[in-house]
């Protein structure tokens, strides 16, 4: 099973905003970030295809917000690689 697998077994198939059926795995720092973990499990969310299209319109607004939804689901703690994209953007929520 590849990390894209378990991230879709992890949130049960579904959109881990909306709970509909999960069309995408998402990456939450975006895969073109020097990150170490950007394969990891704890960058990747299950999103339905409306969601996902939103995340790549607006980056800023899901990146936090989707990885504080993993953290306080799954209780992932993130490393200082990830703080850049920890910060809350200047938008209302999701």
């Amino acid at each position: 099973m590849n990390v894209y697998e378990k991230a879709l077994r992890r949130d049960g198939g579904l959109c881990v905003i909306c709970g509909r059926a999960a069309g995408a795995v998402h990456h939450c720092a975006h895969r073109s970030a020097a990150l170490a973990a950007v394969n990891a499990l704890h960058n990747l969310a299950s999103l339905c295809l409306y969601h996902h299209d939103e995340a790549h319109k607006h980056p800023k607004r899901y990146t936090a917000a989707l990885l504080a939804l993993l953290a306080k689901r799954y209780g992932y703690v993130y490393g200082s690689e990830f703080r850049q994209y920890l910060v809350a953007p200047d938008v209302d929520g999701v």
